[in-house]
Parts: C-alpha cells; structure tokens; sequence
C-alpha cells in the first residue's frame, strides 16, 4: 500500500492561504470562530473569513486543510501565510505580543488594546 495521494484541493487552499495576510477559515455556527472574527474586527483588522459549511467544496476543502496543519478543528487561522493555529493560540499570541508583533512585520495596521 502506498501513501495516500494528496487532495486536489491542497493548492487551492495554499493559493488562498498566500492571497490573504489575515485569513480564517471556519463555520458560521463555531462560537470559537465567531470570537476569532470579533477580536480581529475589535482590532481593525481587516481579515478574510471563508466559512466551510457554506462554501460548495467545503469538506475538500477541510481535508486540504487537515493535510497542511494536522488539525481538524476550527477555526483555522493563518497570518503571513503561516498557521497560527485555532481561537486560543490566537488569544496567547495576542497576550504574548506575538501576532501583534507579526502585524507589524506585514505592515498591518491595528489597534492595540488591553488583552
């Protein structure tokens, strides 16, 4: 038995994930995925969300992005291009300074506040 062949819809995400410095994807029924959002929006940061359950190719999608991060939770967020993680990486890289400081190195605009 070989490996298993990757999903044909790896590259999509890749693309997506590279389009968009600020990028979630998740489901519009995740309590966790809406929190991503409003923290983002609280910041002013501008963000792109694609939400699995209504997009046609939602569940290759999920498989795409199982096979690039290891996870298969949501939300699914990416900075950079790079995988952050889920809801609480977030909240620790905001305590931490982290993804603020990974604004700054995109020349993202934000506002800062107290977390």
């Amino acid at each position: 038995m070989g490996a298993k062949a990757p999903s044909p819809y790896r590259p999509v995400v890749e693309k997506q994930i590279k389009l968009y410095p600020v990028l979630i994807y998740g489901t519009t029924y995740c309590f966790w995925c809406v929190k991503a959002q409003q923290l983002f929006e609280m910041m002013k940061v501008g963000h792109h969300v694609i939400h699995l359950d209504k997009d046609p190719n939602g569940e290759e999608l999920s498989i795409a992005l199982y096979e690039i991060t290891g996870q298969n939770t949501v939300p699914y967020i990416f900075l950079g291009g790079k995988y952050l993680g889920g809801f609480s990486q977030l909240t620790q890289g905001l305590k931490s300074g982290s993804v603020q400081d990974e604004f700054r190195r995109l020349n993202i605009l934000f506002e800062d506040f107290s977390f």
